[in-house]
């Protein structure tokens, strides 16, 4: 089926789609999630690349009492492989911490593209392949979280590899293709901890491919895929549940599913939101949708939409909260889409509809995805205007005391500062001890007004007011165009 040799045009935009991500690499962190990342990769490589020296540099106030420990301090909340890669690569070549995290996490996101194309070549067709790449090479939530300094995109990457390196080995028997898909297995849960919902939809899958042969061998497999990779977030469990200062001693990810579920409306919009617009647009949804219909009996599919409904609703919390959760379900609703509309261009050809049917869609959903992929690269300079500062105005040995009305570690780590952190909410002059050298504030405006008699007791080293803060959504010509309006800032270090 030529539909105009669509295949060209798919393969056009998947470039461009590619190529514009280059843009968004070079701005300023946006996830406070980056930060973490940076700061970790830092501490890595500062102690020469020791696997377990990873600090972050600063105490956030979620602590009963924000000063009873002092920076760094371990962060143990993921096994550190992808900080560990940022490190080696840091260390080698001396690059910048943020955009050597941007770039592996982009060149993961590369690799994954190849992956799905292959794996959804063989399993299913070449024009599926062709638009399951383009969905997922569009999805808002890739095009944003796929140049993050974050380990989501190496993590799905990781786990594509598993399924093409699997569909490999089922076609042709080859032991080499099932070793290589237990080797990105294992690096699935290295990256993220919660990579492991993923085996659901896989061992399902494999289950429903194995399933005439009830031979002993059969079940070693199965034991050696899911097994040998679950034993690093066990490793990791164990090491983290010893660790000082763990974070996750008492917040497990598992715990407020009852009130998502049963007691907000809101939440589940939200979610829709997020599966629909968020991931492959409201259009492609409608594809979604036929192609759920059309592959209702697949396993691995079907398991996809399984695992999505317990990530959501039981595990993982925080998919309200944080996008990137979402990076995960990505592949299957790509694959699933790409079915319904390959199945939708067929029927139009076999109705004789226009052969500019695929250049249309083509162009209609990139539009639409790119109307929500802005509202996400919205990012907020005044971390990295503070930071500046402090090095500029603070000796690399002061103690320093960051508040500000939104909890962001950024300005310690453009800064390279250590210290503590603290919402301005909670901030009490009275109760800062005598240790602390700096107070650094980052407030927008209007917070500041209501909080200036705190602070009157303070002397002004710096100070500066400008437009620093998040764009507002004022839409996306405006935005690439920088005309968005952006929140007015007050940014200031002080002594008593």
């Amino acid at each position: 089926m030529r539909m105009l040799n669509s295949k060209y045009w798919i393969l056009t935009f998947i470039f461009l789609l590619l190529l514009f991500r280059l843009f968004p690499i070079f701005l300023p962190a946006w996830q406070t999630k980056e930060t973490y990342q940076i700061d970790m990769s830092r501490s890595i490589a500062h102690e020469n690349l020791k696997f377990f020296k990873q600090n972050v540099s600063f105490i956030q106030d979620f602590k009963n009492n924000v000063f009873l420990s002092s920076p760094p301090r371990p962060w143990t909340e993921d096994f550190p492989l992808f900080n560990f890669f940022a490190a080696i690569v840091m260390k080698v070549f001396q690059t910048e911490s943020l955009l050597t995290g941007r770039f592996l996490s982009l060149a993961f996101f590369i690799l994954g593209t190849f992956f799905l194309y292959g794996f959804t070549k063989r399993r299913y067709s070449k024009d599926i392949a062709l638009w399951a790449t383009f969905f997922w090479s569009v999805s808002p939530i890739t095009m944003n979280y796929s140049i993050y300094f974050m380990a989501e995109s190496a993590m799905v990457s990781s786990f594509l590899g598993v399924l093409y390196f699997l569909q490999k080995y089922l076609d042709t028997n080859q032991k080499k293709f099932f070793a290589l898909s237990i080797f990105f297995g294992m690096l699935v849960p290295a990256f993220r901890y919660y990579g492991a919902l993923l085996w659901i939809p896989l061992l399902l899958w494999f289950l429903q491919e194995r399933s005439w042969e009830f031979q002993k061998k059969t079940w070693l497999e199965i034991t050696l895929l899911c097994g040998i990779p679950a034993l690093i977030p066990a490793f990791w469990l164990g090491y983290t549940l010893i660790a000082i200062d763990n974070p996750i001693h008492a917040q497990w990810h598992w715990g407020n599913w009852t009130h998502f579920l049963l007691s907000s409306f809101e939440y589940y919009d939200r979610m829709f939101q997020r599966i629909s617009k968020y991931s492959i647009t409201y259009l492609g949804f409608i594809f979604l949708i036929v192609g759920t219909v059309i592959r209702r009996k697949d396993a691995l599919l079907m398991g996809g939409i399984f695992m999505m409904l317990l990530s959501m609703g039981i595990f993982t919390e925080g998919h309200d909260i944080n996008p990137y959760y979402q990076f995960k379900f990505i592949p299957f609703l790509s694959i699933l889409a790409s079915v319904g509309l390959v199945a939708g261009v067929r029927w139009g050809a076999a109705l004789r509809l226009t052969p500019m049917l695929p250049p249309v869609l083509l162009v209609l959903l990139t539009f639409l995805a790119f109307r929500q992929t802005y509202k996400e690269l919205r990012y907020d300079s005044s971390g990295m205007v503070l930071g500046h500062a402090l090095k500029t105005h603070t000796n690399p040995k002061d103690r320093v005391l960051v508040v500000q009305d939104i909890p962001d570690p950024g300005a310690f780590v453009y800064g390279d500062r250590s210290g503590w952190l603290q919402d301005i909410w909670q901030f009490n002059p009275n109760e800062v001890p005598d240790f602390i050298d700096v107070i650094a504030l980052r407030l927008s405006v209007d917070h500041l007004k209501k909080f200036e008699e705190k602070l009157s007791t303070y002397s002004f080293q710096w100070r500066i007011q400008a437009p620093l803060g998040r764009h507002q959504k004022c839409g996306m010509i405006d935005f690439f165009f920088e005309k968005c309006p952006r929140t007015e800032y007050v940014l200031a270090i002080t002594k008593k």
